[in-house]
């Protein structure tokens, strides 16, 4: 069984991530929830709790990381809904906050780098959520950005 408590889930969870973020997951959570507030978007409080719950307990090194002292976070953001998909007390809005915060910039980053048949995986994800999601998740993105600095 794999240990809970492994050292990179501290690391990441107090102290550092990657070059995107300056701040530890906790701090960064801390601040998302607080760009919420200050958009007055207290539908996205519990996202911006939520949404790298994930990020510590899927934290890992490759050579690259290793190099910089950085991490990376694969499919945190799925993970981190299977975390929460069965809370009753969730709505279904903010597990998709969660579930698909990094899905727009994922579509954008995979085109840029010319990976095709990734970037049609995210487009039809995205074509199937309604267009006030979509909304919301431009949103959530840019408060998530600014809770990185």
């Amino acid at each position: 069984m794999k240990k809970i408590l492994r050292k990179e889930f501290l690391i990441t969870l107090l102290w550092k991530q990657n070059k995107w973020h300056k701040h530890s997951v906790l701090i960064h959570t801390l601040r998302l929830v607080q760009e919420c507030i200050k958009a007055k978007r207290y539908d996205f409080i519990l996202a911006g709790l939520l949404h790298d719950i994930a990020k510590p307990l899927s934290a890992i090194q490759d050579d690259k990381d290793r190099l910089n002292g950085t991490y990376s976070f694969p499919n945190h953001e799925e993970l981190g809904y299977r975390v929460i998909k069965n809370w009753s007390f969730i709505n279904e809005k903010t597990k998709l906050l969660v579930r698909y915060h990094y899905l727009l910039r994922g579509k954008e980053k995979a085109l840029e780098k010319g990976l095709l048949n990734k970037a049609k995986r995210y487009e039809r994800i995205i074509k199937n959520l309604d267009s006030n999601m979509i909304n919301d998740l431009v949103l959530f993105q840019k408060l998530d950005d600014i809770a990185k600095d």
